[in-house]
């Protein structure tokens, strides 16, 4: 996986360098790469909670999910998709009609991103409660219960490395300031390099003594037991629409070499649209966030 990324920002730096050299070859050309900028951030979308016949559509060969044990489970939490990204973009400035110089607004951001996390999932649990005891106390007749119970979780988890490119149009407030606002629309398309399904169990045992006055003590029996499966999913498509909206700050007024750095906050919100060939096609709402660095010559 590294060694992809690698290659991808080798290959899209030397294509900066191709664009940069023949804007010198030329007064002006009909377009112009005039910045690189690299983001890391985020995105979240909506629920993402799957029932466990859902995720036996992407485990068909799982033990664990096929146990007849979690047909009487209980699904727990609200769950939300949460993913790491790292994007790469160019800033490409379009002559003006006399070809005289290049138009600030609008501006075409074009590269790829990168997104890596959980997509879907699932926890399941079960108690389990069985009277192990009665004793009674000889001095003062209280009656007294002792409960054997165990504790089964299912945690399920399908996850995403997906690689996209990705587009945006942006209009921005003045450029030659320290601080300045843009926003646009964007969207991105891709698909997935790794696909995978976890699956743990966990299961824990513990005694619970039970007063006749309705007080109750638990304790821990250290029966403890866990296990887990991977499976390894077909590749998914994904598109997704987005409105970037961002503030930047210039890092330097007056050297040139601060002068051509730039700092920046983003926020996308956005619909995102994923194909998945187990279960079909899934739309949901996404926000996006990130910081970057963007470096520029113009």
């Amino acid at each position: 996986m590294k060694i992809v990324l690698l290659s991808l920002v080798l290959f899209f730096s030397n294509q900066v360098l191709v664009l940069a050299q023949e804007q010198q070859d030329s007064n002006i050309s009909i377009f112009s790469v005039q910045d690189v900028n690299v983001q890391l951030g985020f995105i979240t979308g909506g629920n993402t909670r799957l029932s466990l016949e859902e995720f036996k559509l992407f485990a068909p060969k799982s033990e664990l999910l096929n146990n007849e044990l979690w047909e009487k489970s209980d699904r727990r939490g609200l769950m939300v998709s949460v993913k790491g990204l790292f994007s790469m973009q160019m800033g490409i400035h379009f002559g003006d009609k006399q070809k005289m110089k290049y138009k600030s607004n609008p501006f075409l951001r074009l590269g790829f991103t990168y997104y890596s996390g959980m997509s879907f999932a699932g926890d399941f649990e079960l108690k389990e409660r069985h009277s192990s005891d009665t004793l009674q106390s000889g001095q003062t007749g209280q009656q007294i219960l002792i409960d054997s119970i165990t504790n089964s979780t299912l945690r399920c988890r399908y996850r995403l490395q997906q690689l996209r490119l990705d587009a945006s149009l942006i209009f921005r407030t003045n450029p030659a300031a320290r601080w300045s606002l843009y926003t646009g629309i964007g969207m991105t398309g891709g698909l997935s390099i790794k696909a995978s399904t976890d699956i743990d169990y966990t299961r824990s045992s513990s005694t619970e003594i039970i007063y006749s006055d309705g007080t109750s003590n638990s304790h821990h029996t250290y029966d403890e037991r866990y296990e887990s499966e991977v499976f390894i999913n077909e590749n998914t498509s994904a598109f997704s629409v987005y409105l970037p909206m961002g503030i930047d700050f210039r890092m330097g007024r007056k050297k040139e070499f601060w002068k051509r750095l730039h700092l920046f906050y983003e926020i996308r919100p956005g619909i995102d649209f994923i194909k998945i060939p187990e279960l079909g096609n899934f739309s949901n709402g996404s926000f996006q966030n990130g910081f970057g660095l963007k470096v520029s010559w113009n």
